[in-house]
């Protein structure tokens, strides 16, 4: 009787394990705090939108409920000037709608796009997140986590500007006050919003 208690405790404890990890009910975390969630977020898209897609954002939030959800603006053929917006929540992809991109002049769409091999698959983003929280602690003393990432090309390039830029929002755990972080292409900080 004793052997039949543990081994059923035992299968509960893996169950609920497996329930609170897994994307559909909002388990696993902020995967973009780590290495190894940041891999599988990419993992993600080059499955959803192929190896070699062309976007024009990507955003990852993370909710109590929900867990890290994804959402991405892409296509596989830039000259097609037409691209899809996809969500991944948990677990599971969504079209959301088509867009064709409308462009004047001698501008070509990759102008304002970006491949996951120029964010380097998108590694330095755990370290742009430790340092955003360290200096949001040092700076304005306050205990904050990532919320909400956001990989964007601007709207319109100028002279000299960046092809793509990264925004980090940050809050206290609870809510409350929240801070915008903004680094460059190469991963350098530029300077917090509050």
């Amino acid at each position: 009787m004793k052997k039949k208690t543990l081994q059923l405790s035992l299968m509960l404890a893996l169950c609920i394990t497996a329930f609170t990890s897994c994307d559909y009910f909002g388990g696993g975390g902020r995967k973009y705090e780590t290495a190894d969630g940041v891999a599988s977020l990419v993992s993600d898209l080059k499955s959803e939108f192929g190896k070699d897609a062309w976007y024009t954002d990507i955003n990852f939030s993370y909710h109590k409920s929900t867990g890290t959800s994804t959402s991405a603006t892409g296509t596989k053929d830039p000259a097609s000037k037409k691209m899809i917006e996809k969500t991944r929540l948990k677990g599971t992809w969504k079209d959301n709608s088509e867009i064709t991109l409308s462009l004047t002049g001698d501008a070509k769409p990759e102008d304002f796009m970006f491949t996951l091999t120029e964010l380097g698959d998108l590694k330095k983003l755990p370290d742009m997140i430790k340092l955003a929280v360290d200096k949001i602690k040092k700076e304005k003393n306050f205990d904050v986590v990532a919320t909400n990432i956001t990989v964007h090309s601007p709207d319109r390039l100028k002279e000299n500007s960046e092809k793509f830029s990264y925004l980090l929002s940050l809050q206290p755990e609870n809510g409350g006050t929240s801070f915008s972080v903004i680094f460059d292409q190469k991963g350098d900080f530029k300077k917090i919003i509050d």
